[in-house]
């Protein structure tokens, strides 16, 4: 389902360059109400992503759309004509999630980066530490005014529990004074198996920020906020450290992959293999482990050219991504080679999911160009738990090359000849 934003904004031309900046980069539909007695419309639905308010509209009071749309469940970022700290300061009493000055629209890339960051904030759990009800209510507020899931603590030890029953959570802002412990021993203590690079502490404190901004930030801590803070500050500095650990994720994540096909490539085959192997082995489940190689692929290249090469390629890895079934894991080993990893298949299911692709390509119309391409593939694989994952590797190798050697567009396993 495509996410929608609501636009209520009289000028129908601010009204389409916000439409345009959203639909042409991200993946949302604009709903535009041109009045106040269009927003009363709309305003019956809750199921927006976000809605771009106008502060003045002709047919209403000031900041009456903003009124009507508060409390339906999504951010509201008003859109204003002119900012003084008068207006600044009435809209975050409004409880809006953002504003956006009318001589800024042109800047694309700030308005599309707020639209999107409200498209995966819904994924995102936030940890608030303070005990003081007040502030934690406050802080947890705003953060669900930008969508964040969030969990409240009243205390170090209830934070420690909470991180312990929700391992995904991706960042937790802890007040300095709290019983039990201050802020920055449980800092250490969350970050004793969570690096930077995975977890985001923010510190706050309203005392001695010069200080304790240091402490927390020597205790492992990512950032820090001196209270009282504004909403402004406080969305600034969650936005830019999120912003920064998914950018660190991606550039980790593109590390681990294959440029041309997206599958995972052979280092974190090894890295995943391993482990795979180790649970096997300590729980008793089954692990199969498949190679697959295009047959011919050599003459491909050479008859049709590199990209119609690429092509065929990345047909495959589509393949064998989308077909090879639960608890499968899918690798470009290099050149036409492939592996596939199964967690919990044995050696009839192998059998039954690699005769699946095997066909399915074989039955295949690769499109490259002008061309229309047909290929086949190889496939060898094993079930049988080796003493090291490259024990097992070779083990589907050596099958992989009996089905070369018995006429290739076959699979053979451990165990039997042909399947």
């Amino acid at each position: 389902m495509i996410d929608q934003v609501l636009i209520v904004e009289d000028s129908k031309f601010a009204a389409k360059v916000l439409s345009r900046a959203l639909q042409s980069e991200l993946r949302v539909e604009c709903v535009v109400a041109h009045s106040y007695a269009e927003a009363v419309v709309q305003a019956e639905r809750s199921d927006f992503l976000a809605a771009l308010v106008d502060l003045t509209l002709p047919d209403a009071p000031v900041g009456a759309a903003v009124d009507l749309l508060t409390g339906k469940g999504y951010p509201i970022v008003v859109v204003t004509a002119e900012l003084s700290d008068q207006v600044q300061q009435m809209m975050w009493k409004k409880r809006v999630a953002e504003y956006i000055v009318k001589d800024e629209l042109l800047d694309r890339q700030y308005l599309v980066g707020l639209i999107s960051r409200f498209q995966k904030n819904g994924g995102i759990t936030v940890l608030v530490v303070d005990d003081s009800p007040v502030v934690r209510g406050y802080t947890a507020g705003l953060l669900r005014r930008h969508r964040y899931q969030v969990l409240e603590a009243s205390k170090p030890s209830e934070a420690l529990e909470l991180l312990g029953s929700n391992p995904h959570t991706c960042m937790a802002i802890t007040d300095y004074n709290m019983p039990e412990m201050d802020g920055c021993a449980l800092t250490r203590l969350m970050r004793k198996d969570r690096s930077r690079e995975d977890f985001i502490i923010i510190g706050v404190s309203a005392q001695g920020s010069a200080e304790v901004s240091a402490r927390f930030i020597k205790s492992g801590a990512n950032d820090f906020i001196h209270k009282p803070f504004s909403p402004d500050e406080f969305y600034c500095r969650v936005g830019q450290n999120m912003t920064m650990l998914e950018s660190i994720r991606a550039i980790r994540e593109a590390s681990l992959r294959d440029f041309m096909t997206g599958l995972y490539n052979r280092r974190h085959f090894y890295d995943v293999g391993k482990s795979a192997l180790e649970r096997a082995r300590n729980n008793g489940t089954p692990l199969s482990l498949a190679m697959v190689d295009v047959d011919k692929f050599k003459l491909v290249n050479d008859t049709y050219g590199h990209d119609a090469g690429d092509e065929v390629l990345k047909t495959v890895a589509t393949m064998l991504r989308d077909e090879s079934g639960a608890g499968a894991t899918t690798f470009r080993l290099g050149g036409e080679e492939f592996c596939v990893l199964i967690e919990g298949a044995g050696r009839d299911e192998l059998g039954r999911r690699l005769e699946h692709i095997r066909g399915s390509l074989q039955n295949a119309v690769i499109p490259a160009g002008d061309l229309k391409l047909k290929v086949t593939a190889s496939f060898g694989g094993t079930s049988e738990l080796q003493a090291s994952l490259d024990d097992m590797l070779r083990a589907a190798d050596e099958c992989l090359y009996k089905a070369k050697d018995t006429g290739r567009n076959r699979v053979v396993l451990t165990g039997e000849a042909t399947a």
